[in-house]
C-alpha cells in the first residue's frame, strides 16, 4: 500500500519519527510532501531535515504564505510531480486549510481516498475560503483522524458522516523517557535535592503559566520550599518574570525554549511534578495536552487542570491529579499533596509512564493508522 503523506510538521526530524515506524510495517510504502523551508511562528526558518532512521520518498516543494498554518500552499502539488501513484491520500491538516483542500483535488483527480487529521474540539464556523474547503473536504473524505472524542463530535456536529477513528498525539520512548538530571539541574540553576515544580509549553494566558507561578507562591507562603522551572516562551513571558521575582531569590528558573525530542525530555525529567493549568477561554479550550503524555514518559506526574481533553487525558493515563482550571489554591494543594505523599507521586509516575509507553508510542499510533489507509484502500 503506497501512502502519499502531505505535512508542513514534517519539515523537522522529530516529526517524523511517527512515519519512521509506519515504514518498518509490511507493506507500507510512504511518499512525504513537506515544505523546503518553513517560517516559524517564533520567528526565524527551518529548512527540512530530514531524520537518521528515514527511509521513505520526500518531496520538498515551496510554498506560497510560508509560516501560516491553514492559509500555505504548495507550488507544485500535482499528480506529474509524485514519483509514484499513491493508494490513498493522508492530509496531516485541519479540513478548513488550503493545503488540505490541495489534497482534496489531488486525490479527487487521481480517484484516490482522503484521509485528514483534525485537532479541533469547538464547532467554529469560518469564513471563505476556509469555510468553503473545509466543506469539500468533509463531503469527500473516506476517513478522519480525531485527536480525541470530542474532536470526533465537533466533525458530526458539523456535517461530516464518513468514519472517524481516535488518534492522539505520540512519543518516542527511546528519547521521552527519564533521563539523568545531576548535570543538567545545577546547570539550570535548580539544587539536585530540591523539589521542582515544572511548567512547558506556550507563555499565553490560556496556558495558564501565570497559575503555575501563583501556586508557587501560595506554597511559599504556606512555607512549603519548592523551586520553579518555566520552560518555553511567547509573549506573556515578561509578565511571568515580573511576577516570579516575587518569590525568594533562586527559586524560579526561566529556561526559554527548548527543542522538541531529547532536550525537552531532559527538562522534563528535571521536574518532580509537572503542571498543565490550561484555562478555557471564548475561542480555545485544550484540544490534547502532549505535554501531559511525554512528561508521563519521562517519569513524571501531572497536575493538570479540568480544560478540555486534559482532565479525560489524565484519567485515561492515572498518572496524575486534576484541579479546578483557575484554582490557583486548589493546583497548590495537589501540588502539596505530592510533596508530602511520595509514595503517591512515584505510584502516579509509574502508572502513566507504563500506559503511555504502551497506548502513545508512536508504533502503535502507526498500526492504527496503516489499519485506518488499509480499510479506505479496500472499501471498506
Amino acid at each position: 500500500m503506497r501512502v502519499l503523506v502531505v505535512s508542513h510538521a514534517l519539515v523537522v526530524p522529530a516529526n517524523q519519527a511517527l512515519y519512521c515506524e509506519m515504514e518498518r510495517l509490511a507493506g507500507v510504502e510512504l511518499t512525504l510532501v513537506v515544505p523546503e523551508r518553513w517560517r516559524a511562528s517564533v520567528g526565524g526558518a527551518t529548512q527540512f531535515e530530514r531524520h537518521a532512521d528515514l527511509r521513505s520518498t520526500v518531496v520538498p516543494l515551496p510554498v506560497w504564505l510560508n509560516g501560516r498554518i491553514h492559509a500555505h500552499l504548495y507550488r507544485g502539488l500535482r499528480a506529474a510531480r509524485l514519483p509514484q501513484r499513491p493508494d490513498v491520500v493522508y492530509a496531516d491538516e485541519e479540513a478548513y486549510s488550503l493545503a488540505a483542500w490541495q489534497c482534496l483535488r489531488l486525490a479527487r483527480s487521481l480517484g484516490l481516498p482522503l484521509v485528514f487529521k483534525t485537532n479541533q474540539n469547538l464547532a467554529k464556523r469560518y469564513p471563505p475560503p476556509f469555510g468553503w474547503a473545509e466543506q469539500r473536504v468533509h463531503a469527500y473524505a473516506a476517513a478522519a483522524l480525531p485527536c480525541t472524542a470530542d474532536c470526533g463530535e465537533v466533525l458530526r456536529a458539523k456535517g461530516y458522516r464518513n468514519r472517524t477513528e481516535v488518534v492522539g498525539f505520540g512519543l518516542d520512548p527511546t528519547v521521552c523517557r527519564p533521563w539523568p538530571t545531576e548535570e543538567l539541574r545545577p546547570r539550570l540553576g535548580l539544587p539536585n535535592d530540591a523539589f521542582v515544580v515544572g511548567f512547558m509549553g506556550r507563555m499565553v494566558p490560556e496556558k495558564g503559566a501565570l497559575d503555575a507561578i501563583e501556586a508557587a507562591l501560595a506554597l511559599t507562603r504556606r512555607g512549603v520550599d519548592v523551586h520553579l522551572l518555566m520552560v518555553g516562551g511567547g509573549p506573556q513571558e515578561a509578565e511571568l518574570r515580573a511576577r516570579a521575582a516575587e518569590l525568594p531569590a533562586g527559586r524560579v528558573v526561566f529556561a526559554g525554549m527548548v527543542s522538541h525530542g531529547k532536550a525537552a525530555a531532559e527538562h522534563l525529567s528535571c521536574m518532580d511534578v509537572c503542571v498543565v493549568p490550561s484555562r478555557t477561554t471564548a475561542s480555545w479550550k485544550e484540544q490534547f495536552g502532549r505535554v501531559i503524555i511525554e512528561a508521563m514518559a519521562c517519569g513524571v506526574p501531572v497536575v493538570g487542570s479540568d480544560s478540555g481533553n486534559v482532565p479525560l487525558l489524565i484519567e485515561e493515563t492515572g498518572g496524575g491529579l486534576v484541579s479546578p482550571e483557575g484554582d490557583v489554591e486548589a493546583l497548590a494543594e495537589r501540588i502539596e499533596t505530592l510533596i508530602g505523599d511520595r509514595d503517591l507521586a512515584r505510584r502516579l509516575a509509574g502508572t502513566g509512564q507504563e500506559y503511555v509507553n504502551r497506548e502513545y508510542c508512536f508504533r502503535r499510533l502507526a498500526e492504527r493508522m496503516v489499519g485506518v489507509f488499509r480499510d479506505v484502500v479496500e472499501g471498506r
